[in-house]
């Protein structure tokens, strides 16, 4: 939030009931049933509002709602000369975006990196604390790196599975079912870029997810973090099941 306002609007907080969130939850869901059912049906649906569609234009209508408050007040303080450097407040320098074009872009921004960045993360600290070895490595890295414990004053800057997933040796190696994440990294420390090719999180070429590099950023920032400040292992007694869902706490 802090990244697409440039403040903190308590997005996180348990005082309340997060309207916006359970709405984007909401949406997902819906999103999902039109995937899975007939277009004719949910078509129909929208049609006479009613089932998930009606929950879509009702979570909808509550994220815009909210996103057209915020862009309220921060077009407030831009105007006023209190700039913040956010998303917003960089599309803002540019004359011809209306206030539409900034609802949309931030609404595709927040749904798109809602889910998806948190579940990365947890798979990566889960994944972590299974394999220390693979901790001690990064942590070490880390240390490396980072000498200070400096906070900055600025900061710059679904779809539907037809079978389970295939493992394939041929393209991966034959330890394609250890996790080592340096077989994504050359020896010099760049990204190997033939085997970055092969990985479509993102997708590719023109069609590659506008916010990967924001992604990317945050969850470095994130893991770097909490790795080089705890240690993060398993809770005695629990092996940690794991099952589908459309969200993090489906």
């Amino acid at each position: 939030m802090n990244a697409v306002f440039g403040r903190d609007l308590k997005y996180l907080t348990s005082e309340s009931p997060n309207t916006v969130a359970q709405g984007i939850d909401e949406a997902q869901e819906a999103l999902t049933y039109r995937v899975l059912m007939p277009t004719l049906i949910w078509k129909l649906q929208r049609w006479l509002n009613v089932g998930a569609e009606k929950k879509l234009a009702k979570a909808r209508e509550i994220a815009e709602r909210f996103i057209e408050k915020c862009i309220s007040v921060v077009r407030d303080d831009f105007l006023r000369g209190v700039e913040k450097y956010s998303l917003l407040t960089t599309y803002m320098k540019l004359s011809k975006t209306g206030d539409k074009f900034l609802r949309d872009t931030t609404l595709n921004v927040l749904v798109a990196g809602r889910e998806t960045t948190a579940s990365t993360i947890t798979w990566f600290i889960w994944l972590t604390s299974r394999n220390p070895r693979v901790e001690e490595k990064i942590i070490e890295e880390l240390r490396l790196v980072v000498s200070e414990k400096k906070v900055a004053e600025r900061d710059e800057g679904g779809v539907e599975e037809k079978k389970q997933p295939w493992v394939m040796p041929w393209l991966w190696g034959e330890d394609c079912l250890e996790f080592k994440p340096e077989r994504w990294i050359n020896e010099d420390g760049t990204p190997n870029q033939e085997k970055v090719s092969k990985l479509f999180a993102f997708s590719i070429s023109p069609r590659t997810c506008i916010g990967k590099d924001l992604a990317l950023t945050q969850m470095k920032l994130v893991t770097a973090t909490l790795l080089f400040n705890f240690h993060v292992q398993v809770a005695e007694g629990q092996s940690g099941s794991i099952r589908t869902a459309i969200n993090l706490l489906g």
